[in-house]
Formats: C-alpha cells, structure tokens, sequence
C-alpha cells in the first residue's frame, strides 16, 4: 500500500476561529481522554482545556497527546500551562474493554523488515503482521499496518481497515506521528479517523499508538466477535 501525506495545518493567527465543542468531540477520540471541556477565550481561541483522563498515560503524556491533536487538526499552538489533567485510578470508566498494545516485534530478514503487533482487550488477544522492504519510511507504516490487521482479528473481520496515510510532524520540538485509518465495516458503512501520538521509544511504538487513538472510540460501539488467539 502506498502511504501518502497530507498539507501541513495552516498556521494559527489572530482571525482564527475554533468551535470549543468541535474540539471537544476531536479530544474524545484520543484513547488517553475519557471526558473534556474546552473554554474558548475572548483574545485567543482557547482559554482552558480541562481533561480526566484514562488510567495509564502519564499526564504529562496525556498533555503532548492533545497538544499534537490540536495543531495536526486544528493547526492551532496552544501553551501548554493551559491544559489541565486529572487522571482517574484503578480500571477507569465502568463499560467496554479498552484495547491495549501488549507488545510490537521487529525483525530484519535478508529481504524484508518484518513488524508483530499483539494487542489486548480484556481476556481476547490478536496478533497482526505486515512486512515490506526496509526504508526509512517503512518502520512506522508497518506497525501501523500490523496493528490493523490485530484489530480485524479481534472484530473477526467484520471491519476491514487500511493505512490511508502517516507521517511524522514536530510539535512543540517533539516528534509525533500522525495516522489517517479508514475502516469499512460489514454492509459497506465506512469511516475515517485520525489519530496522534507522541515518538517516545520508536516509531514502531508511537504508529501503533496512534492507530488505537484513532480508532478505540469507534470500535467500542461495534459489537465484537471471537478474539484469535
């Protein structure tokens, strides 16, 4: 598959304008957020971001994830100091398992770059793989790739999902990558979802991420099959 890039956003300035609860409803789709409230300012677009967020991201993780958010989408640079994190304890919200990245495998072959993703959710497991000749572009779209192909495992494939396009951006001098996924499910209905996250061990790491911030809040309203194991 070949793996496109998009425009960079445009850079914010003083005419910008920003619907709060268009964010509110981007912020959502983030894995790490279980609840938002944005206050639009009266001199800039956004004066406060409150956040609760997910067991498990540290928040300082949890703030790099919406500062990516907000200037992949929204081409908006926003100080950090106004966003705010409580984080919830023990297992989070009551309601459908959330889906975990248990572990990413990269191996060289002679001719290939090969990439395994396991992923969790509750007791089901699945594994995804997807290999390609090695390239510096490679590492990224391939754990994103092989993170797909887990997630139809564990959906019996009744979604089908493609890499539709991923990149690198710096944000706030970190690195993040950037997935586009799109998704048809049985009947033919289809969507598209973005999702962030910010380089902290590799790129394999941080795609896969991304894949689950795009797609997580989509997946829990679609009922699920037998997990492959």
């Amino acid at each position: 598959m070949e793996h496109q890039t998009w425009p960079g956003p445009e850079t914010a300035g003083d005419e910008l304008r920003i619907d709060p609860r268009e964010v509110e409803r981007g912020l959502l789709e983030l894995a790490s957020v279980e609840a938002v409230r944005v206050v639009a300012g009266a001199e800039r677009p956004i004066d406060e971001i409150h956040v609760l967020a997910a067991p498990g991201p540290s928040p300082k993780q949890v703030v790099r994830d919406v500062e990516a958010f907000l200037l992949t989408r929204f081409g908006l640079r926003i100080d950090r100091r106004l966003i705010s994190v409580v984080q919830l304890g023990g297992q989070g919200r009551k309601g459908p398992k959330r889906i975990i990245l248990d572990r990413i495998v990269v191996e060289q072959t002679r001719q290939n770059l090969v990439v395994r993703v396991r992923l969790l959710r509750g007791d089901q497991a699945a594994e995804g793989e997807a290999q390609a000749a090695v390239s510096p572009e490679s590492r990224g779209a391939l754990a994103a790739e092989a993170t797909l192909r887990a997630l139809e495992g564990l959906w019996q494939e009744r979604l089908r999902f493609g890499v539709e396009a991923i990149r690198r951006v710096l944000v706030a001098h970190r690195w993040v990558m950037v997935v586009r996924v799109g998704a048809i499910r049985e009947g033919g209905e289809g969507f598209t979802t973005v999702g962030v996250a910010v380089i902290r061990r590799s790129d394999e790491e941080a795609a896969a991420r991304a894949v689950l911030n795009a797609t997580q809040r989509r997946l829990e309203q679609i009922p699920q099959g037998t997990a492959n194991n």
